[in-house]
This record gives C-alpha cells, sequence and structure tokens, in this order.
C-alpha cells in the first residue's frame, strides 16, 4: 500500500525543487524570453483585471502553480501505467509483456523477458484483482 504521509512529503519537496528551478529560469540571463513571456503575461492579466499583484507575486503564485500541475501530471501519468490502462509505459521505463485482451489479466513485468521493472508501481496491483 502507498505510504501517504511520504508521499505527500515526497511530492511536495519535488513542488519546492521545481520552483527553484523555474525560478532560476525566470531570472536567467541566457534565456531572456522566459521573463519576457512572463512580463507579457502579467501585462495581459493586468489589463484585464484578472490580478491585483504585483510581477513578482503573481510570478511566484503561477510558478507554484506550474510545478503542482506537472507532479500532477506526472503522477495521474504513472497511476495510469501502473495500472496498465496506457501502453506502453513512457514515465516508468517498465518492461512489459502486452496482454492479450485489455481487460484481461494484465501484463505481468518482464514475463518471459528476464527483465525486471526499473522502477516499482506506484500502486501495487493486488493478487486475484480481475483486469
Amino acid at each position: 500500500m502507498i505510504d501517504r504521509t511520504q508521499l505527500l512529503s515526497d511530492l511536495q519537496g519535488l513542488v519546492r525543487k521545481l520552483e527553484e528551478d523555474l525560478q532560476s529560469r525566470t531570472a536567467s540571463v541566457e534565456v531572456p524570453e522566459v521573463e519576457r513571456t512572463l512580463r507579457s503575461e502579467y501585462d495581459q492579466a493586468k489589463k484585464a483585471e484578472r490580478t491585483a499583484q504585483t510581477f513578482n507575486q503573481w510570478v511566484s503564485d503561477y510558478k507554484t502553480q506550474m510545478a503542482v500541475a506537472w507532479v500532477l501530471s506526472a503522477t495521474f501519468a504513472r497511476f495510469l501505467e501502473d495500472n496498465e490502462l496506457v501502453s506502453p509505459p513512457r514515465i516508468s521505463g517498465r518492461t512489459l509483456t502486452p496482454s492479450p485482451s485489455p481487460w484481461g489479466e494484465g501484463s505481468q513485468e518482464g514475463e518471459g523477458s528476464g527483465k525486471q521493472a526499473s522502477n516499482p508501481p506506484l500502486l501495487p496491483r493486488e493478487k486475484g484483482a480481475g483486469g
């Protein structure tokens, strides 16, 4: 089973790292178009009266939203992969043998190939649970 407390803590740490990365890109002189694009988005939001924040406050909120969106998207994609709802897996890197039917017993990691999964599933499949 998933340790929800640990997962939440890990994902919050990942959001903080992504925010730091986005901040460094925003302030980068090597990639000035990032700041220009953000400034343009902010100006449009200000003009349309969608924000009363300063530019720095708005960017801080925006980078948090982007970091959280990325983490949630990646977590959802891993859930789909781990539960064999998409094929082939693209994030987990697991090697799966395709099942004959999408509603069958499902694929088994490394079955018949001698390969093992490179990452454990986020939600392990329960024994005896039908596809």
